[in-house]
């Protein structure tokens, strides 16, 4: 066993078999785990582990900061403003 180990997808929840590291989690055989993705996307909260201390389940919106969020307002008034036959923000 690695007491030690962590596991951490925030890829897809297709590349890991969740059922079996529910398993091994509550076992401790490893430390711990956090969940950002899950199949299906969003989870059906019945279906997900509710007793297990040492595994973290977030949502798959971790990346969204208030920088993160500016990108996109400025983005979508680019298009409008496009769309608009506006030029903004525009590269020489």
């Amino acid at each position: 066993m690695t007491r030690w180990a962590r596991v951490v997808n925030t890829a897809r929840a297709e590349i890991m078999d969740t059922a079996y590291l529910y398993q091994i989690l509550e076992r401790g055989a490893i430390f711990g785990a956090g969940l950002d993705v899950f199949d299906p996307e969003p989870p059906d909260p019945a279906g997900l582990p509710q007793d297990v201390p040492n595994l973290i389940l977030t949502p798959h919106v971790g990346f969204h900061t208030d920088e993160v969020d500016k990108v996109f307002r400025i983005a979508g008034e680019n298009i409008l403003a496009f769309a608009a036959g506006e030029a903004r923000n525009v590269l020489s």
